[in-house]
């Protein structure tokens, strides 16, 4: 999974840096400061505000990485990843996440606390499929 290159992301969809980080930072005096630190890598976008990007990119959340996971979306009471022949099931309400390869359950844990970042959950699951392909 590759990190999240904000000043990349707003170079390759042409998007206003300070259109943005009013965007990302809606409650911060200062949010161009803020959007600075994002950039470079003192600090990291949480998974509201990733989603907020996107839209901004009008992409799909997967679509602002490089590689990784390639589709997210929001099935009732669970949020849905899919990476080549993995699929990730994220309960909304208990965050127990079920993994699965070609359709097959493998996994089953609770590998987020309240702020985990998107992109550190995803490198959780990409950790977790290595370890099975060993």
């Amino acid at each position: 999974m590759s990190k999240l290159d904000v000043r990349e992301v707003i170079s390759r969809y042409s998007l206003d840096k300070k259109q943005v980080a009013v965007s990302l930072f809606p409650n911060v005096s200062f949010p161009v400061m803020a959007l600075k630190r994002i950039c470079d890598g003192e600090a990291l976008l949480n998974s509201d505000q990733v989603s907020r990007l996107a839209s901004l990119a009008r992409v799909s959340v997967s679509n602002l990485y490089e590689d990784g996971w390639e589709t997210v979306k929001s099935k009732g009471p669970t949020y849905v990843f899919e990476n080549a022949e993995y699929r990730a099931e994220l309960s909304k309400q208990t965050f127990v996440t079920k993994l699965y390869h070609k359709g097959s359950l493998f996994h089953e844990e609770v590998i987020t606390a309240k702020t985990t970042t998107l992109s550190d959950y995803l490198k959780a699951l990409d950790g977790i499929i290595s370890k099975e392909r060993v």
